[in-house]
């Protein structure tokens, strides 16, 4: 097994496992069946008194997931994405409004959006 083979797989068998560090997701495509994938969630927290003089970074919630667990294989704009209510964060409903970091066969979904209410599957 060359090296890039045993990253893709230790993303597998660690970092995508729903016992470790990811969490299944409802993935909506905006053409083509909804599907559920274990992605990894990111969403910073951004505190609301930081201040006058304290600036921040913050970027847009994102998902980090293979790209053979995508439904064609190929995010869209306009896609949605369900995560589940856990310890870290609510359910919320997120819309994906670009792509970045696609390396070894995964992908990074920037979204936007973040409405409590659940999505409706496309028929």
């Amino acid at each position: 097994m060359t090296f890039l083979e045993q990253l893709d797989q230790d993303m597998v068998d660690n970092h995508f496992n729903l016992s470790e560090f990811g969490e299944l997701v409802t993935y909506i495509p905006v053409t083509g069946p909804t599907v559920q994938i274990p992605a990894i969630y990111d969403e910073p927290a951004l505190s609301e008194n930081l201040g006058a003089e304290v600036e921040a970074i913050s970027h847009q919630p994102r998902i980090f997931c293979r790209r053979s667990d995508l439904p064609s294989g190929s995010p869209s704009r306009g896609d949605r994405v369900e995560v589940a209510a856990n310890l870290f964060h609510p359910a919320k409903t997120l819309e994906v409004i670009s792509t970045a970091n696609e390396k070894l066969g995964h992908v990074e979904l920037i979204l936007q959006g973040g409405t409590n209410a659940p999505a409706k599957a496309n028929p």
